[in-house]
């Protein structure tokens, strides 16, 4: 259940992010979680 809210929270944070007119950078350094490889894909 805790798993379903993380999810569900990472998802909302893509959508706010591809709803934004902002560009938005994303850095990531060391071992990519897959959860967050979405993040980097979303972001400018």
């Amino acid at each position: 259940m805790a798993c379903h809210r993380m999810f569900n929270a990472v998802n909302q944070f893509i959508l706010s992010i591809v709803a934004s007119d902002k560009i938005v950078v994303h850095a990531a350094v060391g071992d990519v979680i897959s959860m967050l490889f979405s993040v980097s894909l979303v972001c400018d």
